[in-house]
């Protein structure tokens, strides 16, 4: 997705992101477990800075504030004001006194100049305009030793299963509630897109583990900084 096209759509769609990412993940592609696995792949983040690229409505908050405790921080950036402004109400619906968000561009990251401790993102970075710039500047902001989880989609539709079927709908679904671009839904080029990405994190990270799910729908990615 370019760049400027993102507050397009997700500034829009942000009012009910959350009850459609439930409905969707949670109900019809049973895929939120996974996020909770990406969370718990960075381990041992008590007291640690953790960065959240494409961090959306806050999704990971509930998951990552009460692993990094009281002396641990939590910094979310994401390019749709819209989105933030739903973050926003998640921290102070819920007291978090730890999270900072900023608006800022993933392929940039102006905003964050200190390392972090662990970095995850969501469902963000296979629809960023400069994937490899977006990878690359996220290890630059890595401690050595740090984590770093990415859960995604590589593919618009999996190869096989059920919900190769119902496809078609969801597609459509997608571009009428403006959560996906036509350009992010080209298959081929979100597929190359992460064979660019996997390349990069694959010369730049120890301990890569690049993990397929939703029948070679969904990637999930983990690695630390040397």
């Amino acid at each position: 997705m370019k760049l400027a096209d993102v507050p397009l759509y997700y500034d829009s769609a942000a009012s009910r992101y959350d009850k459609r990412l439930k409905f969707w993940f949670g109900n019809v592609l049973r895929i939120e477990s996974y996020r909770l696995r990406a969370v718990e792949s960075l381990g041992d983040i008590e007291g640690s800075t953790v960065l959240d690229i494409g961090c959306g409505t806050g999704a990971n908050f509930p998951l990552l504030v009460p692993r990094v405790g009281e002396q641990g921080r939590i910094i979310g950036i994401d390019y749709s004001e819209g989105m933030l402004e739903k973050a926003r109400d998640k921290i102070t619906n819920n007291s978090w006194n730890n999270i900072e968000l900023y608006r800022d561009d993933a392929s940039v990251i102006k905003n964050v100049d200190s390392p972090v401790d662990a970095i995850i993102s969501t469902y963000c970075l296979g629809i960023v305009h400069d994937i490899e710039n977006a990878l690359n500047r996220a290890v630059g902001l890595l401690k050595p030793g740090g984590k770093i989880a990415i859960l995604d989609f590589q593919r618009i539709y999996p190869e096989k299963g059920p919900i190769k079927y119902i496809f078609p709908v969801y597609r459509k679904l997608l571009q009428y509630y403006r959560i996906d671009s036509p350009e992010d839904l080209d298959n081929e080029n979100l597929q190359k897109r992460w064979e660019i990405g996997e390349s990069f994190l694959q010369n730049s990270l120890k301990d890569l583990s690049v993990q397929r799910f939703l029948f070679g729908m969904g990637i999930f990615i983990t690695g630390r900084k040397e």
